[in-house]
C-alpha cells in the first residue's frame, strides 16, 4: 500500500531499529546459553511494522511499510490495489481497499472506489471505438481524460477504520473536479459505519444537529460577504451538501 512516511516517525523507527539490532547481536554473541525461546511477535511503529521470528536455532526479522488494525485479537494488515480501467486515450485508475488476516493469509476487500469505474464505464459507452489498454500497456503521453482515486488509511480504533477517499479528474469543462470524503468502516461487516454506531444514538443526534447548526451558518456567511473572494465561493455552493456518513 502506498502510505507517505511521516517525519517526526524516523526518530523512533531509528531507535527500534537500533535496540533490535542490539538484542540480536547479543543474542548471537551468547555462550553455551540455552536456545532463544520459540517465539513469533509484530512490533508496530507508526507506518512501520517489524514481524520477529524465533525457532529456537536462529531470530528473524522482517519490517515492512504496512499499517495494522487489530480485530478479535488477530492482527490485520491493511492494503491497497489499483484497479486500472484506462484506455488508450484516456486515464481511468480508482483503488480498492483490503484487509489481510496475518495469519490465515486470507484477504476481504472493505473498501472500493466505484466512482472512477463509472466514469470509465460512461466514456467507454461515449465512445464504443476506444480501446481499453491491455494490464502492461501505458496510455498516452497526454490523455484527453483522466480519473484517479485515492484511499488513504487515516487510523483505526478497535474494530472501526476512519478512511480518507479522494478522487481527481482532469478534461474540459466539467470533466475536471476534486473530490474530498471522509468514512468510517466496520472491519467486522466491511460495511460503512455510521455516527450513531460509534457514539450511540442519542449522543450522535447531538453531534449531528449541531453540526448541521454549524455548517449552515457557514453556508448563511458566505452567501452574505460581499467581498469578491466570497462572491466566487457563493457560486461553488450549490455543489456542496451536508453528508452526515461523511466524518
Amino acid at each position: 500500500m502506498t502510505h507517505s512516511p511521516r517525519s517526526s516517525n524516523q526518530p523512533r523507527r531509528a531507535q527500534l531499529a537500533a535496540f533490535l539490532g542490539a538484542a540480536m547481536v547479543l543474542w548471537a554473541c551468547r555462550e553455551r546459553e540455552p536456545e532463544a525461546p520459540r517465539a513469533e511477535f509484530i512490533v508496530a511503529a507508526g507506518d512501520s511494522t517489524y514481524w520477529i521470528r524465533s525457532d529456537g536455532g536462529s531470530i528473524k526479522l522482517r519490517g515492512s511499510p504496512m499499517v495494522l488494525a487489530r480485530l478479535d485479537g488477530r492482527f490485520r494488515e491493511l492494503y491497497v490495489v489499483d484497479d486500472d480501467r484506462s484506455f488508450e486515450d484516456a486515464v481511468f485508475v480508482g483503488q480498492r481497499l483490503y484487509q489481510r488476516d496475518l495469519v490465515s493469509g486470507d484477504s476481504t476487500e472493505i473498501f472500493r472506489d466505484t466512482l472512477v469505474g463509472a466514469l470509465a464505464d460512461r466514456y467507454g459507452k461515449k465512445h464504443p471505438e476506444a480501446r481499453r489498454l491491455a494490464p502492461d500497456e501505458d496510455p498516452g503521453e497526454e490523455p484527453a481524460l483522466s480519473a484517479t482515486a485515492d484511499i488513504s488509511v487515516l487510523g483505526a480504533l478497535g474494530p472501526f477504520l476512519s478512511i480518507e477517499y479522494h478522487v481527481d479528474t482532469s478534461g474540459t469543462g466539467d470533466e475536471t473536479w476534486h473530490m474530498t470524503r471522509h468514512t468510517v468502516v466496520d472491519l467486522r461487516t466491511s460495511r460503512p459505519a455510521s455516527l450513531a454506531d460509534i457514539l450511540g444514538p442519542a449522543e450522535a443526534a447531538s453531534v449531528l444537529s449541531r453540526a448541521r447548526k454549524l455548517y449552515q451558518e457557514t453556508i448563511d456567511s458566505i452567501r452574505h460577504d460581499t467581498r469578491p473572494v466570497a462572491q466566487r465561493a457563493a457560486q461553488s455552493l450549490a455543489h456542496f451538501h451536508f453528508d452526515p456518513s461523511s466524518f
